[in-house]
């Protein structure tokens, strides 16, 4: 829940910026124009009318029509299941073709799960790796990062305005209660409501001293 939120966030924030591709598998155009008309805080299309970003519908075969020195969005690959171990084949042959742009490519994963579908094979050649589970994003790996390792961090958030839009984006940490489990003593944890995570509270910072 909310990975396609987040590519198409993703695609809203960077296509005024830079080429911009959309592959999807389940994209129609009713319903793609009836989110992305939700989406009223970037406008879609040029000053001329036409689209700032391109759409294509691919079940298949992605490497083939990936562009270098763009930013292609692939939501989702969908393998067999007994194929799934390719994964990180195809990884490999839409990354041999972005140049100096990037892919952000999507997965589905199982709810019981930290990795998707492909599991290992999923993730070891990713540059960021993030999985979003209902109401929350975990940081799983990223490669590199400047001032602050934001590895493992998680991070809850709504999903609002038909499917569209997140709110309430904030940090999060385990349950001091629950360990994480989301259970306590037989029972939903009442500290965190079963989630296993709870609002990371900032220290209060320290009161600047006077100097008479």
């Amino acid at each position: 829940m909310g990975k396609t939120t987040f590519a198409q966030n993703f695609l809203w924030e960077n296509m005024d910026s830079y080429p911009c591709v959309l592959m999807g598998n389940k994209y129609t155009p009713v319903k793609f124009k009836r989110r992305i008309s939700r989406m009223t805080w970037n406008n879609p299309l040029d000053e001329n009318g036409k689209p700032k970003f391109e759409l294509i519908r691919r079940l298949e075969n992605w490497a083939d029509i990936v562009e270098p020195d763009k930013i292609t969005i692939i939501d989702w690959i969908a393998l067999p299941a007994n194929e799934l171990y390719n994964i990180g084949h195809v990884i490999q042959g839409i990354q041999s073709k972005v140049g100096n742009g990037i892919a952000l490519i999507v997965l589905q994963k199982d709810e019981a799960s930290n990795l998707g579908r492909g599991r290992a094979f999923s993730e070891e050649l990713a540059s960021l790796y993030l999985t979003i589970d209902k109401k929350r994003m975990t940081v799983r790996k990223a490669k590199e990062w400047f001032d602050h390792d934001p590895n493992r961090e998680v991070y809850g958030f709504d999903i609002t305005n038909g499917g569209v839009e997140f709110r309430n984006i904030q940090l999060l940490v385990k349950c001091f209660n629950c360990k994480g489990s989301g259970q306590y003593k037989g029972n939903e944890c009442f500290e965190c409501h079963g989630t296993g995570y709870i609002k990371k509270i900032k220290p209060k910072e320290k009161e600047p001293e006077l100097d008479f």
